[in-house]
């Protein structure tokens, strides 16, 4: 059975791995190259916010830090996107996710309290809603009409 032959860069990294040719720093050059084009094309507040994760087989993967800043950056990924062909001309497409960041435990405390003081205060319907509620249920099919009946039921033990 015959080998296949090597490509250049396989030749190139078996001669001189730690060379201008590693195929780990091309790699590097490319995402800084494409993180200097995003630098120019984003306001100056989301600099830190997206993130670069790689760029493969056409499609450049962006880390968001949020899903506020994700709808904002829907509104303009066409004009970035055709921003970045213009000196990546194989760019396909932009793919976004939301990063998930680690807070600090001061924080995430702050936020299991105030969900559960939500969770123990008690929202009870007037009687007014709890007597609009009944007449409305008396309309309707039966697995709603409980439905309702238990709505109002529960907010009258609290």
């Amino acid at each position: 059975m015959k080998r296949r032959p090597k490509s250049i860069e396989q030749v190139l990294n078996e001669t001189w791995p730690n060379s201008q040719f590693s195929a780990a720093q091309k790699k590097a050059d490319y995402n800084s190259q494409i993180e200097r084009e995003l630098a120019l094309c984003l306001p100056k507040e989301w600099q830190d916010k997206v993130i670069v994760q790689k760029y493969q087989n056409g499609i450049l993967h962006l880390g968001l830090t949020s899903a506020g800043l994700k709808m904002r950056f829907n509104a303009i990924r066409l004009d970035l996107l055709s921003h970045l062909r213009q000196s990546i001309p194989d760019l396909v497409s932009i793919s976004d996710s939301i990063v998930v960041t680690t807070s600090s435990p001061i924080s995430n405390h702050s936020k299991s309290s105030s969900a559960e003081s939500a969770h123990q205060k008690h929202h009870s319907l007037s009687d007014n809603s709890a007597q609009t509620l009944l007449k409305t249920a008396e309309q309707l099919p039966d697995n709603l009409k409980q439905a309702l009946q238990g709505l109002v039921k529960a907010s009258r033990k609290h």
